[in-house]
């Protein structure tokens, strides 16, 4: 992980949650942690998939993203570790 991975991880787990995150920064942090998109044709939300649990998460895709997503991936980032 090189540093700035780190500071992506930082800025999002920062409280309070979702300051100007992007949807691009978010959908990075999910990748960082073993959730990827699943393919899908043109939606507004986009499916992560963790890979090894088989956990989905469903997130709009807009900018900036909502705080209320920001908490929830970063509980599930941390619930899964």
């Amino acid at each position: 992980m090189g540093k700035q991975d780190e500071k992506l991880i930082e800025k999002i787990e920062k409280k309070p949650y979702g300051h100007n995150i992007t949807f691009e920064e978010l959908e990075k942090y999910y990748k960082l942690h073993e959730f990827y998109p699943e393919k899908q044709n043109s939606t507004s939300h986009v499916h992560f998939k963790n890979l090894k649990t088989g956990e989905r998460v469903t997130v709009p895709k807009r900018n900036p993203v909502k705080p209320s997503y920001i908490k929830q991936a970063v509980s599930i980032v941390h619930d899964d570790e």
